[in-house]
């Protein structure tokens, strides 16, 4: 509820895809934010660090640990740059 889109991120992600092209967000945060921004605008691709979530008995909560991705284990700014 309180996530605000920076002014003009609708008319760039908008005008990206009008041209034809494929819009990926990067973020040094988690696809749990980063993924309500790509339903909001319409993003084709997100790369975001992934919070573990526990199975099991405490099924749902979170462990405080980043789940490993085929690209590496952090989206950090070496990952944005690549």
């Amino acid at each position: 509820e309180r996530l605000q889109l920076n002014p003009g991120a609708q008319a760039l992600v908008q005008t990206c895809k009008a041209a034809g092209l494929k819009v990926l967000l990067v973020s040094g945060g988690f696809t749990f934010f980063a993924n309500v921004v790509r339903d909001k605008l319409g993003i084709d691709f997100v790369r975001a660090n992934v919070l573990e979530v526990e199975s099991g008995p405490n099924c749902g909560q979170l462990t405080g640990r980043m789940v490993d991705q085929p690209w590496g284990d952090i989206c950090d700014g070496a990952e944005k740059r690549r």
